[in-house]
């Protein structure tokens, strides 16, 4: 792409540059032409010996795919859709290559015991799985914990699976590694021998449909899916204490009636991934409501989107589909970001992050619940009784292992937000917990494009 702009400012001056003598101008214009032709020359050589690399390959493919989108844009060309996916698959194909060949060479190098434990975890160079995930990275899983998802979510969860969160300080040259591995007997042996300590109370069980948590109940009275990324999946907290789990419990308490949440969160995932997923299982539990629990780095990087650099429009593109695809089954849905740790203590730019994700959906003010009000209220409570100086991590978030998902604390007060808008929507909705529920229209959303 910098070949191309250097190329438009040698040859593409504006006319309002003073012209040179027009001997001057051929000699100035035959020297630019050799300059981009030596550039060019260079690029095409440096290119074939990439080629040469499997990671060169990638590289070139995703810089070529980059390239063609911003041309086009640049030239006020809006790509189709069919351009902008196949883009987005040739990046992720490319990314997945450079990382599956980098990840061998550095697991190469690790000691014995290291290796042994990461192949009896599922994470040995042949076998783990990599694949796209949180906005435009690769991520490296265990392929005894997850598989392969060629249906549009890319990776997914096994399903009856038990697993167990490990920390390995030093390894792969950062402070600390974590790894989502089986919790058998022949891994936990294989951790302690390599340095890996397994994080008390981060233990999760899949059910029979590779979803975190228990059985789907088709039979209750209210049924609901969460749609998310790794805080509905739950980093480092127990089965019963996610953000989806407690939303269960909460709206029990508030609607007097038996509840069922599928909570589909998984780590990595983000708006497309919602979508597929939201296929995958829409049908089979039939919901009364669906619930979108965003995040920041669903758009970008965190700090980026916090900023306002956000790619809203590939974001939106997706929530619009899922909202259509809600309202086709009856269902509504429920717009529930998460707080982001900073906003607590610095700039919240509210603007940018959870509102400018949403602005272009047209969703009704009852559809869209923000619970940072909810969280900083809390954390300004919890301040108080602990003493805690303002600026120090909250204790809503896992504070105490350096991570920045939600604690059991922030997770209950993430379900009890979400379950008293969900509890009045109902509500408001004469919802008898019947399959007439499909019958009702779901919330009259105007999106672009209609």
């Amino acid at each position: 792409m910098l070949l191309l702009l250097w190329i438009r400012e040698c040859l593409l001056r504006p006319g309002s540059r003073q012209l040179a003598l027009p001997f001057l101008a051929r000699r100035e214009r035959a020297e630019r032409i050799a300059r981009v032709g030596i550039v060019a020359i260079t690029a095409l050589g440096l290119a074939g010996i990439w080629a040469a690399f499997p990671s060169g390959r990638a590289i070139l493919v995703d810089w070529t795919a980059k390239a063609a989108l911003a041309a086009k844009q640049g030239a006020g060309i809006a790509p189709d859709r069919a351009e902008v996916e196949a883009s987005w698959r040739d990046r992720r194909d490319g990314r997945e290559a450079r990382t599956r060949e980098g990840y061998r060479r550095i697991f190469d190098g690790l000691s014995p015991a290291c290796r042994d434990f990461l192949r009896l975890g599922g994470l040995g160079p042949d076998e783990a799985v990599i694949r796209w995930g949180n906005y435009d990275m690769s991520l490296l899983m265990s392929s005894k914990v997850f598989e392969r998802d060629d249906g549009g979510r890319y990776y997914r969860l096994r399903p009856n699976v038990r697993s167990v969160w490990f920390r390995q300080p030093d390894l792969f040259d950062v402070d600390t590694c974590q790894f989502l591995l089986p919790e058998t007997p022949d891994v936990l042996g294989a951790a302690k021998r390599a340095g890996a300590v397994p994080v008390s109370g981060s233990g999760q069980t899949t059910n029979s449909w590779g979803c975190r948590g228990p059985e789907p109940d088709l039979a209750a009275p209210v049924r609901g899916l969460v749609l998310g990324d790794s805080f509905m999946q739950g980093m480092f907290i127990g089965d019963a204490e996610t953000p989806p789990a407690c939303l269960a419990r909460h709206l029990e308490s508030d609607l007097g009636t038996r509840v069922s949440i599928l909570n589909t969160g998984h780590l990595g995932y983000s708006p497309e991934h919602y979508y597929n997923t939201l296929r995958a299982y829409l049908e089979r539990l039939q919901p009364q409501f669906v619930v979108v629990a965003y995040y920041a780095n669903d758009f970008g990087l965190e700090r980026d989107v916090i900023q306002g650099k956000g790619d809203w429009g590939e974001a939106n593109h997706w929530f619009e589909k899922v909202i259509r695809e809600c309202t086709r089954s009856g269902a509504f849905s429920v717009f529930a970001p998460i707080p982001d740790q900073g906003q607590l203590f610095g700039n919240r730019n509210p603007g940018h992050y959870p509102c400018r994700a949403v602005n272009d959906l047209g969703l009704p003010g009852p559809y869209f619940c923000d619970p940072t009000e909810a969280f900083l209220d809390e954390d300004l409570r919890l301040e108080r009784r602990l003493g805690r100086v303002v600026g120090r991590k909250s204790p809503l978030y896992n504070a105490r292992l350096g991570d920045g998902h939600l604690s059991p604390l922030g997770a209950d007060l993430w379900g009890r937000t979400v379950a008293r808008r969900l509890a009045l929507l109902l509500a408001s909705r004469g919802t008898t917990g019947t399959k007439s529920h499909a019958a009702e229209p779901g919330p009259i959303v105007v999106v672009r494009g209609e």
